[in-house]
């Protein structure tokens, strides 16, 4: 994918391209290696809140549990927690 063949370019050039994401409708591309990208506690946080706004651009139940799982599963919590309580609510309500 476009995200996988920038690895190891400048930051700014992996910015923009997720960003391109964000411009493309919810039935054009997957987005799952987006969703893998975020999930991927290595990466550099600003690529990850990249990967997770072009990805809830197109949301699914199946996103929105990976990215609660995800949460859930985070080892220094900057804040997300809100997220978490918001996606915990969603699920609860609506899975």
């Amino acid at each position: 994918s476009l995200i996988h063949s920038l690895v190891g370019n400048p930051i700014e050039l992996r910015l923009a391209a997720i960003s391109s994401y964000r411009r493309l409708s919810c039935n054009g591309k997957s987005r799952s290696h987006l969703l893998d990208l975020y999930a991927n506690k290595y990466q550099d946080t600003e690529l990850r809140i990249a990967a997770y706004l072009a990805v809830m651009q197109c949301p699914t139940s199946q996103i929105i549990r990976k990215i609660k799982d995800t949460l859930y599963g985070e080892e220094v919590n900057q804040g997300s927690q809100k997220d978490y309580d918001f996606f915990v609510a969603v699920g609860n309500t609506t899975m």
